[in-house]
């Protein structure tokens, strides 16, 4: 069943989460995975047990006093990401306090869409889960980035849609 297995959900990559890098590089045509309370360590691993990984979302944990919202870049969470050689969807990580404040989202945005392969980022106005906006990376012909504009058909784009999901593995 593993090499098979596409979606994946709740993957806890906490420090007390059971993470078992061996049977994910069994997963061999893994696409989407949702994570809980990820620490750079048990991403880096998850880096190199799924690089073809396509879409990531970061799930709140209800132990977690901070789930990876990011108010500003993280160059060490960016490195992680471009592992990822096909990542296309990335949610869960970004918290905004206004989406009015446009140079600084434009910076943010620009930064992130130079991974090659993103497209969608979902971003959140403040740590509220409904307050959340999909943003789609705009790109030129030849695949660079070219700005910005908040998604309006979420089909097959929000995590909830992302189809035949699996909700959970237990040992």
């Amino acid at each position: 069943m593993a090499p098979q297995l596409r979606y994946l959900g709740t993957l806890d990559l906490s420090a007390t989460g059971t993470f078992d890098r061996g049977r994910l590089k069994e997963m061999l045509s893994l696409q989407s995975v949702a994570v809980t309370c990820p620490e750079d360590a048990h991403l880096s691993k998850l880096c190199d047990a799924v690089p073809g990984l396509q879409r990531l979302y970061f799930l709140k944990s209800p132990t977690a006093v901070n789930y990876r919202v990011l108010a500003a870049p993280s160059e060490t969470l960016y490195k992680m990401l471009a592992r990822f050689n096909k990542l296309t969807h990335l949610g869960g990580t970004l918290v905004v306090l206004s989406f009015h404040d446009k140079s600084r989202l434009d910076t943010y945005f620009e930064w992130m869409g130079s991974l090659p392969s993103l497209r969608y980022i979902e971003a959140f106005i403040g740590q509220e889960e409904t307050n959340s906006r999909w943003i789609t990376i705009k790109r030129d012909e030849d695949g660079n980035y070219n700005g910005w504009e908040f998604t309006e058909d979420l089909t097959d784009v929000a995590f909830d849609d992302w189809g035949q999901m699996f909700w959970g593995i237990t040992d």
